[in-house]
């Protein structure tokens, strides 16, 4: 398209154009997402998506289905609008307190909420990763000393990591500790730190 993303800086955006005349917009991801773009384009032509998938592959990059996504997101620990975060998330519960919230911006809905929490208190539950010898599934409560301490909200089979999934787990159970998946699982689920790592 005769653009140049190693340019760009993270979520740069550019306007671009192909031969064909079809219009692109091409995103740099962030750095938490590894390196990549997002290329958004108008309805074109069929051959356009065999285009691209082609030019991907000669730039060493690979073509992937959604469920590979959603496995090296769960992997990196992204939570997504959706299954992991809601309106009944604080912004400090999902993890993103480093990319996501500016202290210093300015006024912005929510504002105080986010500053009582950073200078006065600490949210309750946190997204965790957890790793389980037995597949996990979204909606699966944890519980730890006779009570419900948790809930995943994502889950996937990583062919690195086995099965993993993200969730909120009270911030009293810290990384380390093993909560159960009662009553369907007989194995422990082990809390772990995210992104996840051998």
């Amino acid at each position: 398209a005769g653009a140049d993303p190693a340019s760009m800086p993270a979520q740069g955006v550019r306007p671009t154009r192909f031969p064909d005349g079809v219009e692109a917009v091409l995103v740099r991801l962030e750095a938490i997402y590894g390196p990549g773009f997002n290329l958004y384009v108008e309805e074109g032509p069929v051959n356009l998506l065999f285009q691209l998938s082609a030019a991907v592959v000669e730039a060493g990059g690979a073509v992937v289905c959604e469920e590979a996504w959603e496995v090296l997101r769960i992997e990196r620990g992204l939570p997504v609008y959706g299954p992991d975060i809601s309106l009944d998330n604080l912004p400090q519960e999902t993890g993103q307190e480093g990319r996501a919230i500016s202290l210093t911006k300015g006024c912005y809905t929510g504002q105080e909420v986010v500053a009582r929490i950073h200078y006065r208190g600490h949210v309750n539950r946190l997204l965790r990763g957890l790793r389980s010898d037995e597949p996990l599934r979204q909606g699966l409560e944890l519980a730890a000393g006779g009570r419900i301490v948790g809930r995943v909200t994502s889950a996937a089979a990583s062919p690195t990591f086995g099965h993993i999934a993200l969730g909120y787990v009270r911030r009293e159970i810290e990384p380390g500790a093993e909560v159960a998946g009662s009553p369907e699982l007989q194995s422990p689920i082990r809390v772990v730190e995210l992104p996840f790592s051998p």
